[in-house]
């Protein structure tokens, strides 16, 4: 499957980061990040998840999590061919931070050189709109019968950001994904359970940081994670009175400088920052 790609290279590369986006929407949405890292010497590829954005695929359905996988493989060889010399981060949100801990879990073999640092924002481990056991059970049914029967993701736009244009963009942009299938949610049900309920051990530096008040997945499971996770340098952060979007929120430029700042001190120690 041919993905939508967009990169945003940096004049002084120190290093290539590797963007995973959540739920719905597509990586175009993360430009001034992007260009946040790009003003601190990281090169950055984003990458359209199947069924989202720009990329081919039924709309907000995947037959398997591991598509989602096989796609975050392939943009990491293009990263590492893009910039042989450079070491790789991979940086997952929401859904894209749920990929992210699969791909870690599942792909330990893949956690050296170039792969060197790791940056989760409100990972999906667990979700604070929780769906009734009546509809769960109706899910597991139709997973069998009709898996491509879709629906509203019952994502309301105001629970994104506290910031109003952000909002008004999310709810009018036409490449944003509203509605998912059976399939899907079953999908991110099962590997919800997974990422949460297999040994955590990461080879790599870790930056979690996670929305406070997140009233789409759940602090509570990310904090756990946290809390078990085992790499040789880890920091969590949980921002208060943030919204899910940390990226997007009017303390945007505090986080993203969080993660820099991060990335300079498991990164490049030695090296002043630029």
């Amino acid at each position: 499957m041919a993905l939508y790609e967009r990169h945003w290279p940096a004049v002084s590369g120190r290093a290539v980061v590797v963007l995973v986006h959540g739920a719905a929407e597509h990586c175009g949405r993360y430009d001034h990040v992007a260009k946040h890292f790009n003003a601190a010497g990281f090169g950055v590829l984003g990458f359209d998840l199947p069924g989202l954005g720009q990329s081919p695929g039924r709309r907000g359905h995947v037959d398997s999590f591991e598509d989602y996988m096989q796609a975050v493989d392939h943009v990491i060889t293009r990263a590492a061919d893009l910039y042989p010399e450079l070491p790789i981060v991979l940086y997952g949100h929401s859904m894209g931070g749920l990929i992210t801990v699969r791909w870690l879990q599942t792909r330990s073999e893949l956690q050296k050189q170039p792969l060197r640092g790791v940056i989760l924002t409100s990972p999906c481990l667990d979700l604070s709109m929780k769906v009734s056991g009546t509809l769960h059970r109706a899910a597991v049914m139709l997973e069998r019968m009709w898996p491509t029967m879709s629906q509203s993701s019952g994502i309301p736009a105001k629970l994104v950001s506290r910031d109003a244009d952000v909002v008004a963009k999310y709810v009018t942009d036409p490449l944003m994904v509203p509605k998912v299938t059976v399939k899907w949610y079953m999908e991110l049900y099962r590997n919800m359970e997974e990422a949460r309920g297999n040994a955590v051990a990461f080879s790599i530096p870790t930056l979690i940081l996670q929305a406070g008040d997140d009233r789409i997945v759940s602090p509570a499971a990310t904090r756990n994670f946290a809390s078990s996770l085992v790499a040789p340098e880890k920091e969590f952060h949980e921002l208060p009175g943030l919204y899910h979007e940390v990226h997007n929120e009017p303390e945007r430029e505090d986080v993203l400088n969080t993660m820099t700042a991060f990335l300079d001190r498991t990164l490049f120690a030695s090296q002043p920052a630029v």
